[in-house]
């Protein structure tokens, strides 16, 4: 088939800055309409019933993790039965009664605050102690754990005692409130009543086990709950007593339970199936961007030029100045397509699901991983121009196909410049 000169074979290589320059207006642009379409798309996705399928087991599986969470005693559910307690809240009540449980035991009264905003010293409620109930464990989360659970599981009936480990039927009870208090726990004991006093281990029906604040404790923890802040540092030291104790017992059952990994293992599951339909949406949400703003609009503009071309006045052309033959287009586009995907990456960042991207789409290598790799040759072919006569970038280079500046000059549309090649390549030539 007969070459056709360009009519802008006369013109410049156009600089390796506007080359760029067009480059990044066409990515931002197709990065922008995507993520509007997806937009768009993905609550529309939301009622296919692939997806209502997929949210029902996620949120049956959910469910099973935070009642076997709340069963161990870790965390506990709240009022509505529908998500766990944060370790926060979960230790802020826990040092409150503490707090109440030691004024109880010393038979001295706890400030509370009035409608009027005024504190007023009232007798304690047992119902507000760690004594009210038989199985007070419920309300002390790492005795729960530690002291009612742990040992009835075969896999985490594990107790590290001055490095040896035993099971907790080997263990004496002094053994037991210490491993808890004194190595999970990590309290400062000088705060408590002392050990050799009967009321550092207040016992509820011989089950129960909780330490009790010495009485000068129990009047400076007192002041933190008349909102006297000026020291806060007893209330912090026995709040993160029971974070680090809830910490550790939440490590023990994602290291060593059976039943936990097991529902952690069928909610990966679940969210790599959300994943790969969100991933879907957004691919149809790309396809059509690139489409409407690449592929449309250079067929359309009859010269093969995109937006960013357009906007920075560029042509393209072979390196020998004719007339790119379309195949060579849709090569150049079809590398653009695939280098333009990056910024999925981008998206599922702005868009705050940036755990889409963890998806294994190969055994071995995530979505991230593959993202990762095509921005960074995007990159590379960003700023390839800056490193080559002709302004190559990646694209253009498989092709063998230059831009140059139209707005150096315009060659009318059938002018004859077959002499004026002939004679350039002629001393081309002769130069070689």
């Amino acid at each position: 088939m007969m070459k056709t000169a360009s009519r802008y074979a006369p013109n410049s290589i156009a600089s390796a800055k506007k080359h760029i320059y067009s480059r990044l207006i066409d990515y931002f642009l197709t990065f922008i309409t995507t993520i509007a379409l997806f937009a768009i798309m993905m609550p529309i996705s939301m009622n296919t019933s692939i997806y209502k399928e997929v949210t029902a087991e996620y949120a049956s599986q959910r469910k099973g993790f935070y009642e076997y969470i709340n069963e161990t005693g870790i965390l506990r559910l709240n009022a509505s039965g529908t998500d766990l307690l944060s370790i926060a809240t979960e230790a802020e009540s826990y040092v409150e009664r503490v707090a109440k449980t030691s004024a109880y035991v010393h038979n001295v009264t706890f400030p509370k605050k009035n409608d009027d905003g005024i504190y007023s010293e009232v007798v304690v409620d047992v119902k507000e102690t760690f004594i009210y109930e038989q199985d007070t464990y419920r309300l002390d989360n790492v005795s729960h754990y530690y002291q009612k659970y742990k040992h009835t599981q075969e896999e985490l009936n594990d107790y590290v005692i001055d490095n040896v480990h035993k099971k907790y039927e080997e263990l004496t009870p002094a053994q037991r409130i210490d491993y808890q208090y004194k190595t999970i726990m990590d309290v400062k004991t000088s705060n408590f009543v002392s050990s050799d006093n009967a009321d550092y281990i207040a016992r509820g029906e011989g089950i129960a086990t909780y330490v009790v604040l010495t009485e000068q404790m129990t009047e400076k923890i007192k002041l933190y709950y008349k909102n006297d802040r000026n020291d806060t540092s007893l209330h912090e030291s026995i709040f993160n007593s029971f974070v680090r104790g809830t910490q550790k017992a939440i490590n023990d059952v994602e290291t060593n339970s059976k039943v936990y990994k097991n529902i952690e293992n069928n909610i990966n599951v679940i969210t790599q199936k959300y994943s790969r339909i969100q991933i879907v949406v957004y691919a149809i949400c790309y396809v059509i961007a690139y489409l409407l703003l690449n592929i449309l609009v250079c067929v359309f503009s009859k010269e093969w030029t995109t937006i960013g071309q357009k906007v920075m006045g560029l042509a393209m052309c072979e390196v020998d100045e004719m007339e790119p033959p379309v195949w060579k287009y849709l090569i150049f586009h079809g590398l653009s397509f695939f280098g333009f995907s990056s910024s999925a990456l981008l998206s599922f960042i702005l868009l705050g699901n940036i755990g889409v991207t963890s998806l294994k789409v190969f055994p071995h290598i995530s979505f991230l991983a593959i993202m990762i790799f095509i921005l960074t040759l995007n990159l590379f072919s960003l700023f390839m121009p800056l490193f080559n006569k002709k302004n190559y970038d990646l694209s253009t280079f498989f092709v063998k196909i230059v831009h140059k500046d139209k707005h150096e000059f315009d060659v009318p549309v059938g002018m004859d410049i077959s002499d004026k090649v002939e004679e350039e390549n002629g001393n081309d030539d002769e130069q070689d």
